[in-house]
């Protein structure tokens, strides 16, 4: 094997198709990807070759442990943007999502009265887009516009509670006062008291449709706009501090692809983001993406033009989000992430899919991956699981992978002639991924820590 010859990939067959990264922890997997994103846009030993005149790449990393910031982090004279968004910066409106992803996050499929909550929480939306939408001719549950979900659970909760008077000529919810509701828009206003259900002849009253019927999922929805971690999906606010309204769906799709501070790279960093909302995040990021590119596409197709501003979106640590079970808690990111698999190539959206599990992602998106990199690999189902995606001329190449030195990779695919065995090159400056020289700290003085910094961080 020689070491000095370096390997040529065709680079439009490498970034025009999905990529899979994949390997142990410790082999030097993000080290890998900074360095092939680094080549991309022109970082070379912390220098930003691409001063005189910034390139047109676009690349959007899913960061969930925080570690790639520190790879695209130059001076100042370097004139190198880096756009990250973090749970205290990212703007990701709730009206953002669609009915899928409303309906991941405030319906638990698995109670008995699933269907009507979906029914009636899909009723109340569209009714409240249309309230603060008045000049769409036409919005439905997932026209991406403003609605107030706040307003949306008051609906709820008044649903819950209605009352029908059954007095001759009512038939009509029938509030405490005596007034009857002929429009249950007013439901958006505020909690109403409604008369109690009677059998008497002249109070007669019965239980509305859903009296009672919605108590979990008004207390689901109560806990969850009380959720100060969910405050960047559920409250989000413009640099204004004001709620965001529909007309700010330009700015808001700008920061995802670096269109606001004119950045190459983009990282949302995922590692503030509450488990239960991760995949929900997920989801609506890349879906949201991937309408972009669906829509400037056709709109480029109209003229005979290709898509002129490829997006490159890298899935880190890519198990956690996308894995192969079909869990309830991933299916909105799952369903997501698959669907750039198999159409994103077409509209300029290709994927990195980064893991150092590869036998618990989803087999659908490893399918369509055309290129991959495995650094070492020391678990024998994940071994036996990338062997499968090989093709068989790397066969014999694949059983290096449990021996292969740290940044030692094998690369297959469209864009290498022939399967080869390969060392990347460190990135300058290098991500925060390096492991602790434990021993090395263990032999300084004694350290005192600043428990109460760590602790305000911690509550915050």
């Amino acid at each position: 094997m020689n070491k000095a010859i370096d390997l040529m990939i065709n680079g439009n067959r490498f970034f025009s198709k999905h990529i899979a990264v994949v390997g142990s922890t410790g082999s030097g997997k993000s080290c890998a990807v900074a360095n092939m994103l680094q080549n991309v846009v022109g970082i070379d030993n912390k220098v930003n070759s691409n001063k005189a005149q910034q390139n047109n790449s676009h690349i959007v990393i899913f960061d969930i442990h925080d570690e790639y910031a520190a790879a695209f982090t130059l001076e100042k004279e370097e004139c190198f943007t880096l756009s990250k968004l973090d749970i205290d910066s990212l703007q990701l409106p709730y009206w953002l999502m669609n009915s899928e992803e409303l309906e991941s996050m405030f319906i638990e499929s698995n109670e008995a009265n699933s269907h009507n909550q979906v029914s009636q929480f899909k009723h109340a939306v569209v009714l409240n887009k249309e309230k603060h939408n008045p000049h769409l001719a036409k919005v439905t549950y997932d026209t991406p516009v403003y609605f107030s979900i706040k307003e949306v659970y008051l609906f709820i909760e008044n649903l819950n509670r209605e009352v029908i008077g059954r007095l001759p000529g009512e038939d009509k919810p029938k509030l405490l006062n005596g007034n009857l509701v002929f429009d249950r828009r007013v439901y958006f206003n505020q909690v109403h008291d409604f008369v109690a259900s009677s059998s008497a002849a002249a109070t007669k009253a019965t239980n509305g449709p859903f009296n009672g019927e919605f108590n979990r999922f008004v207390s689901r929805l109560e806990a969850k706009l009380a959720d100060k971690r969910l405050r960047f999906l559920l409250d989000s606010k413009n640099p204004g501090g004001k709620s965001h309204a529909t007309e700010d769906f330009e700015i808001l799709m700008k920061q995802f692809i670096g269109y606001l501070d004119k950045s190459n790279v983009t990282i949302i960093d995922l590692s503030g983001v509450p488990f239960e909302v991760l995949s929900i995040t997920v989801s609506l990021i890349s879906r949201l993406i991937f309408d972009f590119c669906f829509h400037y596409s056709k709109l480029q197709h109209a003229h005979g033009k290709l898509n002129d501003i490829p997006v490159m979106l890298v899935c880190e640590e890519a198990h956690n989000y996308v894995p192969r079970n079909d869990q309830v808690a991933y299916r909105a990111s799952r369903k997501s992430i698959e669907r750039i698999a198999k159409e994103g190539r077409k509209y300029g959206l290709s994927l990195m899919i980064v893991s150092q599990r590869p036998s618990e992602v989803s087999e659908t998106i490893f399918a369509q991956c055309n290129n991959f990199i495995s650094l070492r690999l020391t678990n024998d189902a994940d071994q036996a699981y990338v062997r499968k995606l090989f093709p068989d001329n790397a066969n014999t190449t694949t059983e290096i992978l449990p021996n292969l030195a740290p940044g030692e990779c094998v690369v297959v695919g469209d864009a290498v002639l022939i399967p080869a065995i390969i060392t990347m090159p460190l990135p300058s400056p290098e991500p925060h991924s390096q492991s602790v020289k434990v021993h090395n700290e263990w032999r300084e003085q004694w350290r005192d820590v600043a428990f109460a910094q760590v602790i305000e961080r911690w509550r915050k």
